[in-house]
């Protein structure tokens, strides 16, 4: 494989995850390349949590603290799994992506 950089085509290309993996622990590279973060999966659940008390609360007479606790809990829930699959996209990305170490250019395959 060649680096597609316009500039460069250098053969000495790396699968990055491999790269990261084998740069030590205390180089400046290390967070440079480092993978993506998770996305917070326990907001997602506490969220769904503060949706069904919201449901609790409206069975048992509560309308309008229900209805909000429901709404909350719908709306963050939603966008925080938005977040969460914008994430994993990431994470995905990184670990197909490969960098020529002649001219440190990364890109997906």
């Amino acid at each position: 494989m060649f680096c597609p950089s316009d500039k460069c085509g250098s053969s000495n290309v790396e699968h990055l995850p491999h790269y990261w993996a084998s740069l030590p622990g205390d180089s400046p590279l290390k967070v440079k390349y480092a993978q993506p973060d998770e996305g917070n999966a326990r907001a997602r659940l506490i969220l769904a949590g503060v949706a069904l008390v919201g449901i609790v609360v409206l069975a048992t007479g509560g309308v309008a603290l229900g209805l909000a606790m429901l709404a909350v809990g719908g709306a963050g829930g939603l966008w925080v799994h938005g977040q969460i699959q914008a994430a994993e996209l990431q994470r995905g990305t990184w670990s197909r992506s490969q960098i020529c170490l002649a001219c440190t250019h990364l890109w997906t395959p």
